[in-house]
């Protein structure tokens, strides 16, 4: 588990492993939510970031009969 401490500024500095495995970037803008007593952090990305991110999506399944 990843661990961050608030520092006197209430900044805090995410973990590396966790940059590194969403590749994310200085200036990214970032949404936070509290949910009663904990905070989640979600990545924003760019419309024009996501292009593409669904090639080669296996799309061979059955369907129900009123969904085609």
């Amino acid at each position: 588990m990843n661990t961050a401490t608030i520092q006197p500024d209430f900044n805090i500095t995410i973990p590396q492993e966790i940059i590194k495995s969403m590749s994310l970037k200085a200036g990214q803008t970032i949404q936070i939510y509290q949910n009663k007593n904990k905070i989640q952090i979600s990545a924003l990305n760019k419309i024009k970031d996501l292009q593409g991110f669904l090639t080669g999506i296996n799309t061979d399944f059955n369907r129900e009969k009123d969904r085609i």
